[in-house]
């Protein structure tokens, strides 16, 4: 008598499942937000007040001509990257619920050198691209100086999305990093993340108006004079930290997945 007639279906011999799907992404992505701002509320606090405070020093109290010959620039710089790599890290800890989000350790260290050589990569060969293509480009078909400001606005967002799609795929080994994950090394994030790689670009696709939001903010602020300015400061500095924590559910995420597809050893 086979399994089935017997009342026991017979056992599931299909393979498990190893891909998924942009939509799922982004959706579990916004699950793990939702409950993130009910347990650990401080995370997204702390964000908003590193990054509003520095948004409203960076663009309502810059000198004119070059902004970082006045210290409170410079100060405002170091704070922000500061604040950028530690909300990275604790958002990273919080979505992925390994406790001591705040700590000051090496899984900390380690993700800040990683996170920082990447934002440095990225500011090189954006200015290197924008002297050699851009600027002459925008040279050559216009010299009002509004447009051209439009259009290192736009070219700056293509840049950032950009870059984002093509090192999607280091997401799950820097939430390794901050976590203290030694098991998912470079090769095993690199390898467990197979499968995953087209539905994590989708993602960022899907989830882009909110950075392309964020420069338009920026753009819109330094045009502005006044309480106006202020307010819309205080808005992009919240979208900041909208992005910030969106793009590390994401990865936290993309650290399951590969956790879950990683090759036996």
């Amino acid at each position: 008598m086979s399994e089935t007639i017997a009342g026991t279906p017979p056992p599931d011999r299909r393979p498990v499942r190893s891909s998924t799907t942009s939509l799922e992404i982004v959706a579990e992505s916004f699950s793990l937000l939702g409950q993130s701002l009910t347990t650990r509320w401080d995370v997204w606090l702390l964000a908003a007040i590193f990054f509003t405070s520095t948004n409203i020093v960076d663009i309502v109290f810059a000198p004119p001509g070059n902004p970082f010959h006045s210290p409170l620039m410079v100060a405002s710089l170091i704070i922000r990257v500061v604040a950028n790599v530690w909300a990275v890290t604790a958002a990273a800890r919080v979505l992925t619920m390994s406790g001591r989000v705040w700590a000051i350790d090496l899984p900390l260290l380690r993700c800040t050198g990683a996170f920082v050589a990447l934002i440095v990569l990225s500011l090189v060969l954006m200015v290197i691209a924008k002297h050699v293509i851009v600027n002459p480009v925008i040279a050559a078909m216009t010299q009002v100086t509004h447009a051209t400001h439009r259009a290192l606005v736009v070219f700056t967002g293509v840049w950032l999305i950009g870059f984002a799609i093509v090192t999607v795929r280091l997401s799950a080994w820097l939430v390794a990093l901050a976590i203290g994950d030694r098991a998912m090394d470079f090769s095993a994030a690199w390898r467990g993340m197979q499968g995953a790689n087209l539905a994590a670009i989708g993602a960022l696709i899907w989830t882009s108006p909110v950075p392309i939001g964020h420069l338009v903010l920026t753009s819109q602020a330094q045009d502005l004079r006044g309480p106006f300015q202020v307010a819309l400061t205080v808005i992009d500095g919240l979208v900041s930290v909208l992005q910030v924590m969106l793009m590390m559910a994401m990865a936290a995420v993309l650290y399951r997945f590969a956790s879950n597809n990683k090759p036996a050893p």
